[in-house]
């Protein structure tokens, strides 16, 4: 499975927005995919499309959903949340963070909320 050019260009955006400020680009990008340098750029640029493979390893490390760029255009809203990891303390700010997703969804005049 291959991105489309547009869907590419928004995924590398959402990278670039999610890895810290003094950090490359580029060089992030070679070296999680494993690639050089100017193929990274070829990627960047969209002169060659991310395979399914690439695009798991960039997702995974800067926790980008590729939900988002895949459901563009729709009415869809993703959530993303802490899960619960059993450590002390956690189960507080996982429950807040529930009810802070809850209340916003509950702010919307017409809405669904499907828990799974």
């Amino acid at each position: 499975m291959k991105l489309g050019l547009e869907s590419q260009v928004q995924f590398f955006q959402a990278l670039k927005n999610a890895i810290p400020s003094y950090s490359s680009l580029v060089d992030e990008v070679a070296e999680t995919i494993d690639i050089s340098v100017d193929s990274a750029y070829r990627r960047i640029r969209g002169e060659k499309l991310l395979n399914y493979h690439e695009l798991f390893l960039l997702s995974q490390k800067f926790n980008v959903s590729i939900d988002k760029i895949f459901s563009n255009g729709t009415s869809s809203i993703l959530f993303q949340t802490n899960q619960n990891n059993l450590e002390k303390n956690n189960f507080l700010s996982w429950m807040q963070d529930v009810l802070y997703q809850l209340e916003m969804v509950n702010s919307f005049s017409k809405s669904i909320f499907i828990f799974y």
